[in-house]
């Protein structure tokens, strides 16, 4: 290549740049810019609620979790206590008639 098209080149990517520049600042370009990060900021706040959803029903199932494994413990500790039946009342002799002494 010689040095005039090297120079060639050189002008046209100065002038592609001061396009792409002129483009880039322009009024419809800011436009586009600000409705696709408002769209942007809007799948952010609707991730975020979704995220939120996720955690509370996460909470809930594991509430419920830890509260169906209370009830099979207390069950299983129900069910394993020993069943223990009062004795029957020792009876009593009665004393022996004649023996007490009277006063």
């Amino acid at each position: 290549m010689s040095i005039k098209s090297n120079g060639l080149l050189v002008g046209l990517g100065f002038l592609l740049g001061t396009l792409g520049v002129r483009a880039a600042t322009s009024k419809p370009a800011k436009d586009l810019y600000v409705s696709a990060l408002v769209k942007g900021l809007q799948a952010k706040s609707a991730g975020e609620e979704l995220v939120e959803q996720a955690k509370s029903n996460l909470d809930d199932i594991v509430a419920e979790a830890n509260y169906v494994n209370a009830q099979q413990k207390a069950a299983e500790k129900a069910a394993a206590a020993p069943v223990s039946t009062p004795a029957p009342p020792k009876s009593r002799s009665k004393a022996k008639r004649g023996s007490a002494a009277t006063a």
